[in-house]
């Protein structure tokens, strides 16, 4: 039963969070003769290069609000209204845990957090102290989290 609503919810989200005109759904399908008939001015590397690069940054988006909304739920944070899932805890996350996935492949990597840990530092960031008190509860090892 509570998968079912944290799936409804990730569902709410990834659609409040995904690009979108009048309702409808932005296609990143265009072929390149199309675009080229429609105006556009870029060689075909550049536009599939920019495909490309759209189509990943969407699912990394829609896996980092995957991997919140299962952490709130473990956590028994609401994701409802505009609490965790605010756009920009999601793009702050996003920034974060992309930049752990480089720094991990680094020579001497400073330590790889986990989800949990970088969706804890995002809280910081955002100022969302209610949900880090949560969330800290549920997951007490990072308590240490920035403390000396």
């Amino acid at each position: 039963m509570d998968f079912d609503i944290s799936y409804n919810r990730v569902n709410v989200a990834a659609e409040r969070n995904s690009h979108r005109r009048n309702g409808e759904e932005l296609m990143l399908t265009t072929s390149y003769d199309t675009y080229r008939e429609s105006g556009g001015i870029s060689d075909p590397a550049r536009f599939h290069r920019l495909l490309l690069i759209a189509n990943t940054d969407v699912l990394q988006l829609n896996i980092c609000i995957a991997q919140i909304a299962e952490i709130a739920l473990a956590a028994k944070i609401e994701l409802n209204g505009a609490g965790i899932l605010s756009d920009e805890t999601v793009a702050v996350y996003k920034i974060l845990r992309m930049n752990a996935i480089a720094d991990a492949g680094a020579a001497n990597p400073h330590r790889t957090l986990s989800d949990e840990q970088i969706l804890a530092e995002t809280l910081l960031i955002v100022g969302d102290f209610e949900s880090l008190e949560k969330l800290s509860h549920t997951f007490p090892y990072m308590l240490s989290l920035g403390k000396k």
